[in-house]
């Protein structure tokens, strides 16, 4: 009798054993595909979203982490004037910290509802619901603050700002804040940029 005991108490042991190996087995693919979902999603240097992901969106137009595609009213097109020469002159490490730094800036100038995209190399999109052109030029001067505050390299932006009529024609208006952020780059050109040390 106490044999058999001892038999079916290793049979359930081993049982819950396998149970418990399968179950974190389990866990840990959830945790992966997590993982990978995040990095499908989001930039690696900067953490905002990726370019990848809003052309994915666009294309899919339906995706869990922006709801509500009606709501989007306003876009803004910014490039960073004086980042090649920082990469230039202190190497891609420094300007990778430049960047993620810009990028923090950049979300903590918008609501938690609008969206930072990082466009390119150093341009980022921001998308922004339910705002008009007045609300999106005070986020412009929050950001232009706070770089100023913190003298990153001397680094300034030129930006495009579109307000959106028809969201069938998003990359239409993409084009347009992207014209003129050009046009302004173009202005700011001219004007000296120095390096400043952080």
């Amino acid at each position: 009798t106490s044999f058999i005991i001892l038999v079916l108490f290793s049979f359930i042991f081993s049982k819950c054993t396998v149970v418990r190996k399968i179950r974190k087995l389990i866990s840990d693919l959830e945790n992966c595909k997590a993982r990978y979902r995040e990095y499908a999603v989001r930039d690696a240097v900067t953490g905002v979203y990726s370019r990848a992901f809003f052309q994915n969106w666009i294309l899919n137009r339906s995706n869990e982490l922006i709801n509500g595609m009606h709501s989007l009213s306003a876009i803004i097109m910014i490039d960073l004037d004086g980042f090649k020469k920082v990469n230039d002159t202190y190497g891609h490490l420094v300007g990778d910290k430049v960047l993620k730094e810009i990028a923090n800036i950049l979300k903590n100038s918008i609501r938690e509802e609008d969206f930072v995209i990082r466009y390119g190399g150093d341009e980022f999109l921001i998308l922004l619901k339910d705002c008009d052109i007045k609300f999106c030029e005070q986020i412009i001067s929050r950001i232009e603050t706070k770089l100023e505050e913190v003298n990153l390299y001397n680094i300034k932006i030129s930006y495009g700002i579109e307000k959106i009529r028809d969201r069938a024609r998003l990359l239409d208006y993409i084009k347009k804040a992207d014209e003129k952020m050009y046009k302004m780059k173009k202005k700011n050109k001219g004007k000296k940029q120095n390096a400043y040390i952080v």
